[in-house]
């Protein structure tokens, strides 16, 4: 019965099968330690001030570029002028907001596709943080979402 099955014991390479959602740190040696302490202390609060900045500053252009819009003006016509041009802009504030926590490059492969070839991006189940990051790179396009997130405070509309 042994020889029937998928996974034999040379296969594994240990006798413990990690999970993949579960990050193991492991702090050895003292340098190791002194860095992590060092960077917990002192560049982590750096990264979350620029990050709730650059946050701020977004959210600040996305309520002037929507200033004097309805609903139904957003519903019915695209967003163009100078409205797109600070679009653009909070686009490139988000960009940044992946540089500040750490994900410099974010790498894709093949060619991208045309409007007309692939006209909607479905980015699910979100299981992370980082299916956001992959819609900054689209463009920020447009998002979906429940009714019920328009009354999220700093989120909805």
């Amino acid at each position: 019965m042994s020889d029937k099955l998928l996974l034999t014991q040379d296969m594994v390479a240990s006798n413990d099968i990690l999970n993949p959602f579960i990050h193991h740190l492991e702090l050895t040696t003292t340098y190791d330690k002194i860095r992590t302490g060092f960077f917990t202390i002192v560049i982590l609060p750096i990264r979350l001030f620029a990050i709730a900045g650059l946050l701020i500053l977004a959210w600040l252009l996305a309520c002037i570029g929507l200033y004097g819009l309805t609903q139904e003006d957003l519903i019915k016509h695209p967003i163009v002028g100078w409205r797109r041009s600070v679009k653009n802009i909070a686009c490139v504030i988000t960009r940044l907001i992946g540089v500040v926590a750490g994900f410099h490059y974010i790498p894709h492969k093949g060619k991208r596709a045309t409007r007309n070839e692939a006209p909607i991006l479905v980015m699910a189940p979100h299981s992370s943080f980082v299916d956001a990051l992959a819609v900054v790179v689209m463009g920020v396009p447009a998002f979906v979402s429940g009714i019920e997130n328009a009354k999220m405070p700093f989120l909805g509309m």
